[in-house]
């Protein structure tokens, strides 16, 4: 889960006998952001931030309505303007 979002989707990968289960991209920056939204964890920003800027597959509209949901906009608007795109 991410705060109270149930993980629906994730890609699947097996490599040397084990089976590895991978957040989306979108999941990984929410993520990585809760910790930046709900503790003030300024590290869990940067790591949300890694992730937008390294994969461009992120939907930074889910990632927003989240944040809405949440009532984070403050915040969100911290990382979308520090994202830059």
């Amino acid at each position: 889960m991410v705060a109270d979002d149930l993980i629906r989707r994730w890609s699947t990968t097996e490599r040397d006998g084990q089976v590895l289960h991978v957040l989306t991209s979108t999941d990984s920056c929410r993520d990585r952001l809760a910790a930046f939204l709900f503790w003030n964890d300024f590290s869990g920003l940067e790591q949300a931030l890694a992730v937008g800027r390294a994969r461009d597959d992120v939907d930074l509209d889910v990632v927003r309505d989240w944040c809405r949901r949440v009532d984070k906009l403050q915040k969100w608007e911290l990382f979308a303007s520090r994202l830059g795109r």
